[in-house]
């Protein structure tokens, strides 16, 4: 996950905003190296197989992969 900003002072009665980009990485073998698989929960990127999948919100989120026989 990809928190921005960082860390935030703030008072009581302060409203904070912080952004989330949620995000899955596909384990690196030999010399490659990681990728996106998966950003804002559920949304696949466009070469990525469809057996994964993802869901989620608040702060609770699941990533799926489905192995084929």
């Amino acid at each position: 996950m990809i928190q921005s900003p960082v860390s935030v002072s703030a008072f009581i009665g302060d409203i904070v905003i912080i952004s989330c980009l949620v995000f899955s990485l596909v384990p690196a073998e030999s010399e490659e190296k990681p990728r996106f698989l998966i950003y804002y929960a559920s949304n696949l990127l466009s070469d990525i197989p469809k057996r994964f999948s993802g869901s989620g919100s608040g702060t609770e989120y699941t990533h799926y992969q489905q192995h084929e026989a």
